[in-house]
């Protein structure tokens, strides 16, 4: 595959503004989330406390589907880059639509009374929803993906 010095510029910018830091601070968020998930639903459900159950749980799926999320965003990058079979572009391409719906299911979660979010909250949200979408822009995908 030919790369051009633009592409090469593009694919550096995605990985430091978009794929790192979420991978980073999204990923030990949702590794605190899922810790905390379990635990938590495993307390309230041996305390008969239906309602706290559905929260953590709630919590827990958030927690997985931004996992997900992150490594089919990893997933595409590579796919996009290096190519693949049609079985890894389609993983990549349902891991990158869980990780697009918990994003936005965590941003309107995140929207407070006031109507404010915190900025580096709607940054990590949808940072890496730009990247998929200019990835998915960029990468030719078979009728069989």
């Amino acid at each position: 595959m030919h790369r051009t010095r633009t592409n090469q510029i593009v694919l550096g910018i995605e990985l430091i503004f978009g794929v790192l830091p979420i991978s980073v601070i999204g990923g030990l968020y949702a590794l605190l989330g899922i810790f905390f998930g379990v635990t938590s639903v495993l307390v309230s459900i041996s305390q008969h406390s239906l309602s706290a159950s559905m929260f953590w749980l709630a919590v827990l799926g958030i927690a997985v589907g931004g996992l997900v999320g992150i490594t089919g965003l990893w997933l595409l990058v590579l796919v996009s880059e290096l190519g693949g079979t049609p079985q890894v572009r389609r993983a990549a391409l349902i891991a990158c639509g869980i990780g697009v719906a918990t994003a936005f299911i965590a941003l309107t979660l995140a929207i407070r009374e006031d109507g404010g979010v915190p900025s580096l909250t709607v940054y990590l949200l949808l940072s890496p929803v730009i990247v998929v979408c200019e990835r998915l822009s960029r990468t030719r995908w078979s009728h069989s993906a």
